[in-house]
């Protein structure tokens, strides 16, 4: 897997946001989702595996968009198939803890 190509932005409050960098500024549209993929909140940096594993066991909540991204997440097992919709064939994921 190419991590280099996962934007990772860790906002206050613990929410963790991974991104395909090639979906940034893109928007995605069903009957029941709108999914604007701004730079502003998906935005961040590459990790490398290790430090993108720690980062996942920490988050309070996750919010997954493309196929890199929710593909790496799926494979640690923080998610499972269940959690992934898909957005004119895009995977998202939005998970919240309560």
């Amino acid at each position: 897997m190419t991590l280099e190509k996962i934007s990772v932005y860790i906002h206050d409050g613990g929410i963790v946001s991974l991104c395909d960098r090639d979906l940034f500024g893109k928007h995605f549209e069903d009957e029941k989702h709108i999914l604007h993929v701004t730079e502003r909140f998906y935005s961040g940096e590459y990790l490398t595996k290790k430090d993108l594993v720690k980062v996942l066991a920490c988050a309070g909540s996750l919010n997954l968009v493309g196929t890199l991204s929710v593909q790496f997440v799926l494979e640690e097992g923080f998610i499972s198939e269940k959690d992934i919709v898909y957005i004119q064939g895009v995977p998202h994921v939005q998970i919240y803890a309560l």
